[in-house]
């Protein structure tokens, strides 16, 4: 074995320089190709690894894209459920108004048959023929003597002697009487404003876009001359209530009540003249004239949107507004809130308003049904109407607003009224949420005349418990009427607002108060007026007020509540509203 070992040979060596190069030029070869085998395996490892990112990726977009899809189609259908809800809640409103504008106009066809089958007579007051259906249980007799100084027109029933005593029952008949009873007491007037040296002059700011307030009526000749045209006159109207002597004439009066709009066809034009009342519909009889100058106004129609469509409506109008131009009278149109409903073409309303001379128009926010509907929808009128915030003042004010934008359209503006219900208007079947309450009787005036209301009217009947076709001359005769204290309230804050009416009968200035609140501002005669309520967004309570420039520093005193605010050096003040048909005027001076 010892042999066999030595017999090996080691293995051969690189000994030259050539043999050396080969060798290293191998080793280097053998270490190249480790090296881009190396990366080439690394390089599909990583390609194998960025294949699965890339499936993992697209699964994930895809999941994504599935999810995005999903929720595409689920909006999308919410959408829809959304859409088809408010359309059903559009169409069950739009066909409410229509339904009430009809069986109103047959309410009244009915109860004008009544009437004519029924006329006043010497010893009927027109308390009687217009209760519609008092309450069986209202039993009570006024006193219908005029003044001394009046002399009734020879068909009046009041003379100077002691004059009619009605006795209402539920059968609305009357019987006469020669002993006077005493009456409701009327709601008391306010004061006028105290002529005061104010330091206010007119204030740089830019103006609120009107029509020229009681100037306005300068171009109709029967309502200048009959004084609209002056700044101390305010219209407020009264739907469906005459008067048969001079006692009844006075009573409206003393109740801030100035014009009629629909009336019992006898009345004789001698008493309106004679008692400085104003009518506004067709020719009542032939006691009216073209020359008749307390008949001021032409009737185009109540609620002509709603009980027609707009071609056959607006032909209507159209028409009367022909034939009222050839006269000394305005043309005025009463419309439902379809006018400013998003749902009713922006079109037809704009044409419609371009039809009068002077409109208005009735949503009773108070009583309706509207507010407390399933599937509500805030946003069914062209401003947003809150749920939670419907059944306010605030309301009222929104039609206002909203009835300005209509009218604006053809850039030519007219004096805008607002209907405000006195007590329950829901026609029998109809679920009812009033009676309305008096204290939102006056915020809804006032809320009116914040958002530039010329002037106010009532609807006067009540279908439900205080079933009345009068409730104001209702009121004159039952000392306990179920609607009195309506009526009263309805009288001061009318008697207020005649009190303010030199005011109102300015143009307002643009100016933001601050938040949460409601406001209008004027000056008049040195002082600058602040009318106040909340907003209809937001709850009652204390809210601050921010004053301009120009009235940083001035006395602030809160009319009519014997009470005056001192401003911060900063030119804010805060004050409360109790409730949210509470409102304030300030006089600032």
């Amino acid at each position: 074995m010892a042999l066999a070992a030595s017999n090996l040979k080691p293995a051969a060596k690189a000994s030259t320089p050539a043999q050396k190069a080969a060798v290293k030029k191998a080793a280097a070869k053998k270490a190249a190709a480790k090296k881009a085998a190396a990366r080439k395996a690394a390089a599909k490892k990583a390609a194998a690894k960025k294949a699965v990112a890339k499936r993992k990726a697209a699964q994930t977009a895809a999941k994504k894209r599935a999810a995005a899809l999903a929720a595409k189609k689920k909006a999308a259908a919410k959408r829809v459920a959304v859409q088809k809800a408010a359309r059903t809640a559009a169409a069950r409103e739009s066909a409410l108004l229509r339904s009430q504008a009809k069986a109103r106009a047959a309410a009244r066809a009915k109860l004008a048959r009544t009437r004519a089958a029924r006329p006043v007579t010497a010893s009927t007051p027109v308390a009687a023929t217009l209760t519609a259906s008092p309450s069986a249980s209202a039993t009570a007799t006024a006193s219908t003597t005029p003044s001394a100084s009046t002399t009734p027109s020879a068909d009046a029933s009041a003379t100077s002697t002691p004059a009619a005593s009605a006795s209402a029952t539920s059968t609305a008949s009357a019987a006469a009487s020669t002993t006077p009873a005493a009456s409701a007491t009327p709601a008391p007037e306010a004061a006028p404003l105290a002529d005061t040296d104010g330091t206010v002059g007119d204030l740089d700011l830019p103006r609120i876009p009107w029509e020229g307030g009681s100037k306005y009526w300068d171009q109709f000749r029967n309502a200048n001359k009959a004084g609209w045209a002056k700044d101390d006159f305010f219209p407020v109207a009264v739907w469906w209530n005459g008067f048969s002597n001079d006692a009844e004439a006075q009573y409206d009066k003393s109740l801030g009540i100035n014009t009629y709009v629909e009336m019992d066809p006898s009345a004789n034009y001698k008493n309106f003249e004679k008692n400085g009342m104003f009518w506004i519909g067709p020719k009542l009889n032939e006691t009216f004239t073209d020359d008749s100058t307390n008949w001021v106004g032409n009737f185009l129609g109540d609620e002509v949107d709603g009980r027609f469509e707009p071609a056959e409506g607006l032909a209507q109008m159209r028409a009367g507004q022909a034939k009222g131009k050839q006269g000394p009278r305005f043309n005025y149109a009463n419309f439902t809130g379809l006018m400013v409903s998003s749902y009713f073409k922006k079109a037809d309303a704009e044409a419609y308003m371009a039809t009068t001379d002077a409109a208005s128009m009735d949503m009773y926010w108070y009583t309706v049904p509207f507010c407390n509907w399933d599937n509500y929808n805030e946003d069914y009128y062209i401003f947003k109407v809150p749920q939670a915030h419907c059944r306010t003042s605030a309301s009222y004010g929104k039609v206002v607003e909203g009835m300005r934008t209509r009218d604006a359209a053809d850039g030519k503006l007219q004096p805008l009224w607002n209907f405000i219900e006195l007590s329950d208007p829901n026609l029998p079947g109809q679920k009812s949420y009033g009676p309305i309450k008096p204290a939102q009787i006056k915020g809804a005036a006032m809320s009116s005349v914040i958002n530039e209301a010329r002037g106010l009217i009532y609807y006067n009947q009540d279908y439900g418990n205080c079933s009345a076709g009068s409730l104001v001359r209702q009121n004159q005769y039952d000392k306990n009427f179920c609607a009195k204290e309506q009526v009263e309230a309805m009288g001061e804050v009318n008697n207020f607002l005649h009190k303010m009416a030199p005011v109102l009968n300015t143009q307002s200035y643009k100016w933001d108060f601050g938040k949460g609140l409601d406001t209008m501002l004027k000056s008049k005669d040195g002082n600058a007026y602040i009318f106040a309520m909340i907003d209809g967004n937001d709850h009652a309570g204390s809210r601050t007020f921010t004053l301009p420039s120009e009235l940083k520093g001035k006395k602030i005193e809160v009319v009519d509540e014997n009470r005056s605010i001192t401003p911060n050096a900063n030119g804010t003040f805060t004050d409360t509203f109790a409730s949210e048909s509470t409102y304030h005027v300030y006089k600032v001076s």
